[in-house]
């Protein structure tokens, strides 16, 4: 027992057979007692290392979020605030813990988030807030506010996100995706459509003359002799020698629908719709 008392679970009873029956009960029962409580330390040792694992998990994925995710007790106080604040906020993490979204949402819009975070206490979801939050500069950004109530009275789970920001970013990602697309159907040694892209024009044309009743014309050109020039001249001339050409065939191109494509290796295809033969 004293032995126990001092934090030492390892230590066991030792009754002989010859000790009275109550004797040896008792010693079995604490060697039991002594068998849980060291099964029992090692769950929780197992628990509270897992929990820790989760939670700098939790963590590393919050300061990695271009969001704002801010933790608050049940009284709206910042308990815990990601490090995109600074980017986003213009504060540090250490300025913002602590204090009350009251200081920092525009006053006309005050009584709005107020009413909608209320609400956030019965909705398991509720739709984005909009309002004016105040950057350290002293200008106000538009915010987007998500957030969830924890259950037990525990506070709230919020994130902020800098519409203009958001705004700009779509469009960068819709400018990059335009020009992924130009890519993956341009040649990029002549800039002229590739054979992917020519495959699709031709099937929309070909669909387009049938519905019509209208000629469709196709010219493919062959540059004579390109792989003995290729071979004695070098590479680097043969792929200067196929951009000419590429922008002979280019310019004579005499109207909009006309569609020319690299159709592979020295050969080249002109598509022209509404042309017959003579045409």
């Amino acid at each position: 027992a004293v032995a126990f008392d001092s934090g030492n679970l390892t230590t066991r009873t030792r009754i002989p057979d010859w000790h009275a029956p109550e004797f040896r009960q008792l010693s079995a029962t604490q060697n039991k007692v002594a068998e849980n409580l060291v099964r029992r330390a090692r769950q929780l040792e197992s628990a509270q290392q897992a929990a820790a694992r989760s939670e700098a998990e939790l963590r590393l994925i919050a300061e990695s979020c271009t969001d704002v995710i801010i933790r608050t007790d049940a009284g709206l106080r910042r308990r815990y605030v990601s490090a995109a604040c600074r980017e986003v906020l213009g504060y540090t993490p250490e300025e913002l813990l602590g204090g009350h979204p009251s200081d920092t949402v525009h006053p006309e819009d005050w009584p709005i988030v107020e009413a909608a975070l209320e609400q956030l206490r019965t909705d398991e979801q509720s739709p984005a807030i909009v309002y004016r939050f105040r950057h350290k500069s002293g200008a106000y950004l538009w915010i987007e506010l998500r957030g969830r109530w924890l259950e037990g009275d525990q506070g709230y789970v919020v994130t902020l996100r800098d519409l203009i920001r958001r705004e700009h970013a779509e469009e960068q990602l819709a400018e990059a995706n335009r020009i992924l697309q130009v890519l993956a159907l341009q040649d990029p040694l002549t800039g002229l459509a590739n054979r992917r892209a020519f495959d699709e024009a031709l099937a929309r044309e070909f669909r387009r003359a049938i519905r019509e009743g209208s000629p469709l014309a196709l010219v493919l050109i062959d540059a004579d002799y390109f792989k003995t020039y290729n071979d004695i001249r070098g590479h680097r001339a043969g792929d200067a020698a196929l951009c000419v050409i590429s922008r002979a065939v280019k310019h004579g191109l005499q109207r909009p629908a006309d569609f020319a494509a690299r159709y592979g290796g020295e050969e080249f295809v002109v598509l022209l719709p509404d042309t017959d033969q003579n045409g």
